[in-house]
């Protein structure tokens, strides 16, 4: 069973955590509502997917069959190859201590950051996170790694280090969300040499992880009262930003003036909204810190999952009726 560190005051904050899957729009989103002025917006940080520093060193800089279990923890991906770009996976976690202890992202300052993470290798995640909390408070901090929801322990355990968090679950339209998923999944193929996968086989994985993830998310939030759990559509907060801020700050029990909402629509003034240095280069995904700037993307409109997706009709029952209780038409 997952446990927090019995001397960790487990109350003494309240973060918020995004959760979504990967291809959400959710680098962009979740910089956005963590510009708000009273909010701090980390970089994924995947503390949820290991128990101390040390075992997130020793699985985000270990060989390739490793780092996929720690990817594709269900098993949803099962053979997709992993990039060798990912093998680096902490730079969210050593910029933040870089920005939060040292004060800049220089290489000089992550390479100590880097060395500070190193000597601290039996730290637990979850206390390491209360250190960058105590950084950053009084705000409130914001932060999303798609492997949190990605399976039901990585869940367990954020729920048990954190008792008085607030989750966003982020949703994104199945058939964009798909397609998106499906183009990830075709280049990982190719830039692994795996030859060929049918069109249907992609398909079918790629809106098995929609459809996973976001069950998974429904079922975790189930039980919670509404002021623990906001669920809003990427379309929305990115399109008709300003109104859905608002709904946001409104829930969180933020100010929505109009200085607070300006601040959300410019996440690129954050120090995480660019690239790292050589020594960790990412923390968000590589488009979203290619081009930090909000703006609107294209309603998908009504309901109609693609032949080419090779589902049978329990299968496209199953997403249809999942999206319109995520609030899709």
């Amino acid at each position: 069973m997952h446990e927090s560190p019995a001397y960790r005051d487990r109350d003494s904050h309240s973060p918020i955590f995004v959760l979504t899957h990967a291809h959400s729009y959710s680098s962009i989103c979740t910089a956005l509502l963590g510009s708000h002025p009273d909010l701090y917006w980390f970089p994924e940080l995947r503390l949820f997917n290991a128990h101390t520093l040390g075992e997130a060193l020793d699985t985000f800089g270990s060989p390739r069959d490793r780092l996929r279990d720690a990817l594709d923890p269900g098993g949803d991906l099962e053979d997709l190859p992993v990039h060798e770009s990912d093998r680096l996976r902490m730079s969210g976690v050593v910029r933040s201590v870089a920005e939060l202890y040292f004060g800049s992202q220089s290489a000089e300052e992550v390479s100590r950051a880097w060395s500070w993470v190193r000597e601290r290798r039996e730290m637990s995640t979850a206390e390491f996170f209360d250190r960058l909390l105590e950084k950053v408070a009084p705000r409130t901090g914001i932060e999303k790694s798609p492997d949190t929801a990605a399976n039901d322990a990585h869940l367990m355990l954020c729920i048990d280090s954190y008792p008085r968090a607030r989750f966003v679950h982020l949703v994104r339209h199945p058939v964009s969300a798909t397609e998106s998923l499906r183009e990830k999944m075709q280049d990982a193929y190719a830039a692994a040499h795996m030859g060929e996968r049918s069109s249907k086989e992609v398909y079918r994985r790629s809106v098995r992880v929609w459809f996973s993830v976001n069950q998974r998310i429904q079922y975790f939030t189930a039980g919670m009262e509404d002021h623990h759990v906001f669920r809003v559509r990427a379309e929305d907060l990115l399109t008709d930003s300003v109104a859905t801020a608002k709904r946001f700050c409104e829930w969180a029990g933020l100010t929505a003036g109009d200085d607070a909402i300006a601040a959300m629509l410019h996440p690129e003034k954050s120090p995480f909204a660019h690239p790292g240095p050589a020594n960790a280069q990412g923390g968000e995904h590589r488009k979203f810190l290619a081009d930090p700037t909000v703006r609107p993307i294209p309603s998908m409109g009504k309901m109609d999952i693609p032949p080419e997706w090779g589902l049978n009709r329990n299968e496209e029952r199953g997403i249809v009726e999942l999206a319109r209780e995520l609030g899709y038409e």
